[in-house]
């Protein structure tokens, strides 16, 4: 928000403290862009998200391993693929809808180690 501010796309309302599009053919282009988006890859994410919830908790460990290396693909770049924040990063995303009904706890001791994600 910061630097689209800086940039000239959006104003500040200090009184008010809110942004604004000040530019009348960018906000009629945003308006335009925001109503015609159809959020498909979205909304198959989110399907694929509570499906692999399902496949965790019923032990489908082949498919959960699928979708797990499927998201890893997609969304992690060559260069940082093998690292655990990558990795990490890729779980968050993948289980995204546990929110609505776990808890996550990050690090947690375990044994001689420590956990990187706990739901």
């Amino acid at each position: 928000m910061t630097l689209l501010i800086h940039l000239g796309y959006l104003a500040y309302d200090e009184s008010k403290k809110t942004v604004h599009i000040p530019n009348e053919e960018i906000r009629m282009e945003f308006s335009r862009t925001v109503r015609e988006t159809d959020h498909k890859e979205t909304i198959k994410r989110v399907a694929e998200s509570d499906q692999l919830i399902y496949d965790t908790i019923h032990m489908n460990e082949e498919t959960v391993a699928a979708q797990i290396e499927k998201i890893h693909s997609e969304e992690t770049v060559p260069l940082h693929y093998n690292k655990a924040d990558s990795l990490r990063s890729v779980i968050k995303l993948a289980y995204y809808p546990y929110k609505d009904n776990y808890l996550q706890w990050e690090e947690l001791p375990a044994g001689d180690g420590y956990a990187d994600i706990v739901g």
